[in-house]
């Protein structure tokens, strides 16, 4: 099993092959345009079980990012998958293909989730991620924009594009694409801060998230202010630093990361360190 993933609004759940994940990709795939735009293999489409013992392999051997997108109290909402290809010009890049209910959409569950794992990809040495999106889905292709994607361009300069023979009936598929190894420095901060926090090297973590403040923020970053105060709340927290814990995570708060572990840090605080 790979690990749970805490973003600011969702977190991210590595796919298991178990009976409760087949039948909510069931459940996700009898959602028409789910079933439409998120385009499977034919033995996949086949037989959707095989798709859930397929992803959740690849999560096990370390061949991809496969993930149950969820909610903070735990209510499955969609699917996030990345695996690597080959493009037409030789280029290794993630290949990313996300799907969330309908009732669970225009929330930015979806971008914080294709955000984070983003995010996660800073860490390989892989330049590329890329989505493919047909062009009649124009609220992917919102998101793709507010995530920070442009469309793929080609060497004499317009953009990539094409139709699927085996379905035709998608219309025309544009490629998009983010560079992810150009990292901006905050981003570089966060990513050495994050590390540092899991390996316990707490002083060294707060060093890290507090100069990342000092960074200007780059459109379709996961390191937000808000999330970086509730990191770094964390952190103070850790090496009892309570107060200033308590005011990052209130910064944080006011910022809109009102998640589970906000909310719960700062409860604790309030009863237990600060009064």
């Amino acid at each position: 099993m790979g690990q749970l993933f805490k973003g600011t609004k969702v977190n991210l759940n590595p796919i298991e092959d178990t009976p409760s994940e087949r039948s909510f990709i069931r459940q996700l795939f009898s959602v028409p345009d789910v079933k439409k735009y998120f385009v499977l293999r034919d033995d996949h489409s086949r037989s959707l079980d095989s798709f859930v013992t397929y992803l959740a392999d690849m999560v096990i051997q370390k061949g991809g990012f496969n993930y149950i997108i969820e909610l903070q109290d735990g209510t499955k909402i969609g699917l996030l998958t990345s695996e690597l290809i080959r493009d037409g010009e030789g280029r290794i890049m993630w290949n990313v293909g996300y799907a969330t209910l309908p009732e669970y959409r225009r929330h930015g569950y979806t971008k914080d989730a294709v955000k984070n794992l983003i995010g996660m990809f800073h860490n390989f040495n892989v330049q590329y991620v890329m989505l493919d999106i047909c062009t009649s889905n124009t609220d992917s292709e919102a998101l793709a924009q507010s995530c920070g994607f442009q469309k793929m361009r080609s060497q004499t300069g317009g953009y990539v594009g094409f139709v699927d023979p085996d379905h035709y009936d998608l219309g025309m598929r544009m490629r998009w694409i983010k560079d992810v190894r150009n990292a901006n420095k905050r981003d570089q901060l966060n990513q050495e801060a994050m590390m540092c926090y899991r390996t316990k090297n707490y002083q060294r973590s707060i060093a890290l998230y507090e100069a990342s403040l000092r960074e200007p923020y780059a459109d379709g970053s996961p390191f937000t202010d808000g999330q970086i105060y509730a990191n770094l709340g964390m952190a103070y927290s850790s090496v009892r630093r309570y107060r200033d814990a308590y005011d990052a995570l209130m910064k944080a708060y006011n910022l809109g990361v009102r998640n589970a572990s906000v909310i719960k840090e700062l409860t604790w605080l309030r009863n237990n360190a600060i009064l």
